[in-house]
Parts: C-alpha cells; sequence; structure tokens
C-alpha cells in the first residue's frame, strides 16, 4: 500500500504543480490586458507605451522622455532610443 503511494505521488504532484503555474499565468494575462483607453482626447490620439503618455497625430514619435517628434531623425537626435507611438 505503502508503496502505490509513493508510485502515485510524483505524477500527481507534477501535475498539480503544472495546474497552478497554468492558472497564474491565465491569471496574470487576463487581469494585464485590460483594454483601457489610454488616450481619449482626440487631439492627441497616439500611445506611447515607453513614455506612457499621449502625443498629438502629426508627432508619432517619442524618445521615452516626455517628448513628441513629428520625424524619427528629429527623435533620434536627442541622443535616445525612440518609439513610434500608435492609435488605439
Amino acid at each position: 500500500m505503502k508503496t502505490k503511494f509513493f508510485r502515485y505521488l510524483l505524477p500527481l504532484g507534477l501535475g498539480l504543480s503544472l495546474f497552478v503555474i497554468t492558472l497564474i499565468g491565465l491569471t496574470s494575462i487576463t487581469l494585464g490586458s485590460c483594454n483601457i483607453e489610454q488616450c481619449t482626447d482626440p487631439d492627441y490620439p497616439l500611445y506611447c507605451s515607453s513614455a506612457e503618455k499621449c502625443c498629438p497625430g502629426d508627432k508619432p514619435y517619442t524618445d521615452g522622455h516626455g517628448s513628441c517628434y513629428g520625424t524619427l531623425e528629429g527623435c533620434t537626435a536627442t541622443g535616445y532610443a525612440c518609439e513610434h507611438c500608435w492609435e488605439e
């Protein structure tokens, strides 16, 4: 009887661990991907995730430090890595 118990203990433990990890992963994906409207002002429709700010439609680039730029060249001239902002 003791041998049967120990023989099934490892597979059941691994299965339970896998189930818990999967449940945690699905919960974090579901809670982390809430579709919240970031940019509600029509004059600033572009969301820049690295700067977590909204930029106007004619300035789709940001350097991640709070400024919006109309061209990629203007953005890269700051010396920082630039991101293209997207409309939600």
